[in-house]
C-alpha cells in the first residue's frame, strides 16, 4: 500500500489491524513516513477532513521551494513550521476556519451517545433467564462483545439488527455497523429513523461527510427523531 494512502486511511479510521501494524512500524523506523504524518497529523489541526486535498494541491508549489531550501540551510522541524504556517494562510484566503468546519471527529464526539435499552427491563436482584435478557444486561454494563455475540445467538426480533449495530459502534467497527442499520432500514423493523442517525455517525467517524450529510439530509425530511439537532449538524457538514 502506498504510504499517502495509508496515512488517509489512519485519519479516516480504517486501517485492517494488518495495516495498523504496518504503519506503526513506519512510525517507528521511517523517518521519512513519520516527518509526512507529523505533517498531515498539524493539517488536521486545522482543517476539516474534506478540504485536505485541495489544501495539499495548492501547497505543491511551495513544498517544492521549501524542499529546496530545507536540503541545505532548514532543519525538517522549521520545513514543516513553514509548510504549517502557508496552510494557515491559504485557510484564512478559503475562510475555512475551525469554527465553521469542524473536524469530523469531533463532531462524532460531540453527538455519539449509545442507544439506551428500550427493549427489555433489568431489575436489580433478578436472575438473567432468558438469552435476551442476558444480552441486554451486556448491554447496559457496557460489554459490547459479549451482549454482540448473544445478540447474534438470539431467534430474530425487530430489534436485533439495530442493537448490534449500537455494539459494531462502542467496538469501532464503523463499517458493520452501517452494513446493519441499512439492513435494519431495508427489513423496515424497528427504530428507522434512529437508525438514520447513527448511519451518519458512523460515516462521520469514517471521514465520510457526504453520506453522512445524505443521511441526515433523509432523517430530517421524513422522520422528527432528532430533528433539530440534525438541521445543526448539516450545516456545520456544508
Amino acid at each position: 500500500m502506498e504510504k499517502e494512502l495509508l496515512i488517509q486511511r489512519y485519519f479516516s479510521n480504517s486501517l485492517t489491524q494488518e495495516e495498523k501494524a504496518f504503519f506503526d512500524d513506519l512510525i517507528q523506523n521511517d523517518k521519512e513516513f513519520k516527518n509526512q504524518f507529523d505533517f498531515e497529523l498539524d493539517l488536521q489541526k486545522v482543517i476539516g477532513e474534506s478540504h485536505r486535498t485541495e489544501l495539499k494541491s495548492k501547497l505543491k508549489g511551495f513544498e517544492k521551494e521549501v524542499t529546496t531550501s530545507s536540503k541545505s540551510t532548514k532543519s525538517i522541524k522549521t520545513y514543516r513550521k513553514w509548510l504549517v504556517a502557508a496552510s494557515i494562510l491559504i485557510l484564512i484566503g478559503f475562510g475555512y476556519l475551525q469554527f465553521s468546519n469542524p473536524n469530523l471527529n469531533t463532531l462524532y464526539d460531540e453527538n455519539f451517545q449509545v442507544y439506551p435499552n428500550a427493549e427489555v427491563s433489568i431489575t436489580r436482584g433478578e436472575e438473567a433467564e432468558s438469552l435476551e435478557r442476558k444480552a441486554f444486561i451486556a448491554y447496559e454494563t457496557e460489554d459490547y462483545e459479549q451482549a454482540l455475540q448473544l445478540f447474534s445467538e438470539m431467534p430474530e426480533q425487530l430489534y436485533i439488527d439495530f442493537y448490534k449495530a449500537q455494539c459494531h459502534l462502542k467496538l469501532e467497527q464503523y463499517s458493520k455497523a452501517i452494513e446493519l442499520l441499512n439492513l435494519n432500514i431495508s427489513n423496515k423493523a424497528k427504530y428507522i429513523p434512529e437508525s438514520y442517525w447513527y448511519m451518519s455517525m458512523a460515516y462521520l467517524k469514517m471521514g465520510d461527510r457526504e453520506n453522512a450529510k445524505n443521511s441526515l439530509m433523509y432523517l430530517v425530511a421524513h422522520f422528527d427523531y432528532r430533528k433539530e439537532r440534525a438541521k445543526e449538524l448539516i450545516s456545520r457538514l456544508d
